[in-house]
């Protein structure tokens, strides 16, 4: 039996509003430039997080700075001792490993992740203060 033109229009309707509330509510990782990056860990007291390797760290990084390697296979663990319902300002080198685990702290249940775009690497062309 073939439903009528209104029933499947209602039910197409209804399908797309499910789809548009629920995804609403779904947290999205969002990348930051430099200069957005430098002014929001500065304006207050933020979870910051440099996933590079310790290595990569050992040559300087972004003051008060946390090292969680991305790499390592307790990273997850590591981040669950941050407040997922606090933002989170990731970076690594060049981006990527920090876009990788913005995925895996929203993944996590994290509200808010952003990440740094072209990572530790735009910093330093920024001419941005760096910690030893």
């Amino acid at each position: 039996m073939m439903k009528s033109l209104p029933s499947v229009l209602v039910t197409i309707l209804t399908l797309m509003l499910c789809t548009s509330v629920f995804g609403q509510n779904t947290p999205a990782l969002k990348t930051l430039s430099v200069a957005d990056f430098n002014q929001r860990i500065h304006a207050s007291v933020v979870q910051l997080v440099d996933v590079r390797t310790p290595s990569e760290v050992a040559g300087g990084k972004i003051k008060h700075a946390v090292n969680y390697n991305v790499n390592s296979p307790d990273f997850n663990q590591s981040c669950l001792t941050l407040d997922k319902n606090k933002p989170v300002y990731l970076y690594c080198l060049s981006g990527i490993r920090s876009e990788k685990a913005g995925k895996q702290l929203i993944d996590l249940g994290f509200k808010e992740v952003y990440h740094l775009q072209g990572g530790f690497r735009a910093w330093l062309a920024a001419s941005l203060p760096v910690e030893k």
